[in-house]
C-alpha cells in the first residue's frame, strides 16, 4: 500500500518518503510500501506498503540508549532529542528497524521527563510512527501520528508545513490500513496547505500528488493514479530537475502504472529513465536501484519475455543479497519469482529448490496485526476482469494476494485463492505456462515443484477469466 519517495530522510521528511521501496514492487514482489505497501520502510520490505520484517522487541541496544537519555543532564536535554531523531532516520535508511526504535522512544521519553513538546518531538513521533508501520501494527502507528498531529497544531499552530507534514503522514499511515477515505481527506488536506505555504510548484506538494496517485492505484484506479503522478512529475522535474532522485521516484511508480494499463513501451521508457537517473547518483548496487529493476523484470513478465526477466530478477537479487542478507524477505521474494521463471523453461529442480528456499523465509515472517480489509481491492480486481481489463485486474488482484500473504502467511487458505485468480487474471492475458505454474503452486499449497508437472501441461482453448 502505497506509498513511495526517495528524499534523503530530514528532519521534516514525510514518512512516505522513507518508504520508496514499498511502493515500487510489483508483480510476484510485494510492494516495499505501503509501501510501497510499500504498503508502505526505507530499505526494507516490507510496507512494503510494509511489512516483512521481525517486530521490534526490548533489546540491549534499547535499553541502552533510554538508559542514556534518563541520565543526561536536563540542558542537554533538547540536543539529545535532536540528535537522537536525525539518527534514528538514518538507522531506518540502513534498514535498522530496532536501533530507530530505540533512539525516538529515548527521545520521546527525554522530552517527556523534561515536559517538553515541540518539533523534535514532532520529529521522533514520525519516525516511531514509520517503525510501528513496517511492523505491520496499524493502529499503533495512527495513534502515533494522530499525536504528532496534535502536538504540531498545539505548538507551531494548524496551518504550519510542520502539522501539514505530520498530516501527510498520518495519510500513509490511514492508507496502509485501507482505510482510503480518511487517507484521501488527509493527503488532501496536506496538499492543500502544502500549495497554501510553498506555493503550488513545491516539490512537496508534488509529494501529495504521487502519494494521492499511490492510493488510487492501491484502489485499481490507474487511469486516475497515472494523471496525478504525471501532475507531480511536471511539478518535481520544475522545482528539482528532471533527473532529480525524486523524479525518479515518480518515473518508476509511472512505469508500474504503464505496466497495470498494459501501456509496455511507456512503462519501459519511464522505469528505463528512473533506472539511469538512480544508477547515476546511488552506483549500480543501491536497493533503489533494484526497486527499478524490480519493476523491469515486472514489466519483461507481462510480455512473457521470461528469459530477459530471469537475467533481471537475478541482479535484482545479487543487490538485495547484498544490501539485506540472505535470511531477508526481499531475497525471499526475488527467489520466488525466479522460482517462477524457471519452472515455465522447465528446470524443476531449480525452481522446487529455489521456491522452497524462498518459503522457508517467507513462513518465518511475523504477521501483520490483520487490520487491511481485502475485500475492497479484490472486488476491484474481479470487476476490472468483468470488463475484460486483464492487466489492471492481475495489478489489482495480485495486490491483495500481497497484502494477504502479509497478514496471513503464504499458505494460507484466503493467500492461496488470491494466487488462483492472480493466475487466472495473468491466462486470461494469453500468459497460459505463467498461469499454469501459479496455479499449480495454489493447488498445490506450494507443495514440491514435481507434483506439479500436470499444471504446466499445455491447456485447450482460451484461459479462463478471473471466476468469483
Amino acid at each position: 500500500m502505497p506509498v513511495e519517495g526517495c528524499r534523503r530522510p530530514a528532519k521534516n521528511a514525510d514518512i512516505s518518503l522513507h518508504m520508496a521501496l514499498f511502493a515500487e514492487r510489483g508483480g510476484l514482489t510485494p510492494p516495499r510500501l505501503v509501501t510501497d505497501r510499500r504498503f508502505l520502510g526505507c530499505f526494507t520490505g516490507k510496507s512494503k506498503m510494509h511489512r516483512y520484517s521481525s517486530a521490534a522487541v526490548p533489546s540491549l541496544m534499547t535499553l541502552l540508549v533510554i538508559t542514556i537519555a534518563s541520565i543526561t543532564p536536563l540542558a542537554a536535554q533538547d540536543a539529545f532529542r535532536k540528535s537522537a531523531g536525525d539518527r534514528g532516520f538514518r538507522a531506518i535508511e540502513a534498514g535498522r528497524y530496532e536501533t530507530a526504535e530505540a533512539l525516538f522512544l529515548a527521545a520521546i521519553k527525554a522530552g517527556n521527563r523534561s515536559g517538553t513538546q515541540d518539533a523534535a518531538t514532532v520529529h521522533s513521533l514520525r519516525g516511531l510512527g514509520l517503525v510501528r508501520l513496517h511492523q505491520g501494527r496499524h493502529p499503533e502507528a495512527i495513534d502515533i501520528l494522530q499525536q504528532a498531529v496534535r502536538i504540531a497544531e498545539n505548538t507551531e499552530g494548524p496551518s504550519t508545513k510542520l502539522t501539514a507534514d505530520a498530516i501527510h503522514d498520518l495519510a500513509s499511515a490511514c492508507a496502509a490500513a485501507a482505510d482510503y477515505d480518511t487517507a484521501e481527506q488527509l493527503y488532501i488536506h496536506s496538499r492543500d496547505l502544502r500549495a497554501e505555504l510553498l506555493g503550488p510548484g513545491h516539490p512537496d506538494v508534488a509529494s501529495s500528488l504521487n502519494n494521492l496517485a499511490l492510493l488510487s492505484r492501491a484502489q485499481g484506479n490507474y487511469e486516475d493514479a497515472q494523471s496525478l503522478y504525471e501532475e507531480a512529475f511536471e511539478i518535481t522535474g520544475r522545482a528539482l530537475g528532471p533527473d532529480h532522485a525524486e523524479s525518479a521516484a515518480v518515473l518508476n511508480n509511472l512505469a508500474s502504472c504503464c505496466c497495470a494499463l498494459g501501456r509496455y513501451e511507456d512503462a519501459d521508457a519511464f522505469v528505463s529513465r528512473a533506472l539511469k537517473i538512480r544508477k547515476g547518483i546511488y552506483g549500480d548496487d543501491h536497493p533503489l536501484v533494484a526497486a527499478c529493476l524490480s519493476q523491469q523484470a515486472r514489466i519483461q513478465r507481462a510480455q512473457a519475455s521470461y528469459a530477459s526477466a530471469e537475467k533481471t530478477y537475478q541482479q535484482v537479487l545479487r543487490i538485495d543479497l547484498k544490501y539485506f542478507g540472505a535470511e531477508h524477505v526481499e531475497p525471499a521474494l526475488q527467489r520466488r519469482a525466479l522460482a517462477l521463471v524457471a519452472a515455465i523453461a522447465g528446470r524443476t529442480d531449480d525452481s522446487d529448490a529455489m521456491l522452497q528456499q524462498a518459503l522457508a523465509v517467507l513462513r518465518r515472517q511475523p504477521r501483520g496485526d490483520g487490520t487491511v480489509d481485502l475485500q475492497p481491492v479484490t472486488r476491484r480486481g474481479l470487476e476490472l476482469a468483468d470488463e475484460q481489463r486483464f492487466s489492471e485486474a492481475e495489478a489489482a488482484l495480485s495486490s491483495a494476494w500481497r497484502i494477504s500473504e502479509q497478514q496471513y502467511g503464504p499458505d494460507a487458505p484466503e493467500t492461496l485463492r488470491l494466487l488462483r485468480l492472480t493466475a487466472d487474471a495473468i491466462g486470461a492475458q494469453g500468459r497460459s505456462e505463467e498461469r499454469s505454474v501459479l496455479r499449480g503452486w495454489a493447488e498445490a499449497g506450494y507443495g514440491s515443484q514435481r507434483t506439479l508437472n500436470v499444471a504446466r501441461q499445455p491447456q485447450s482453448g482460451p484461459e479462463p477469466p478471473p471466476s468469483r
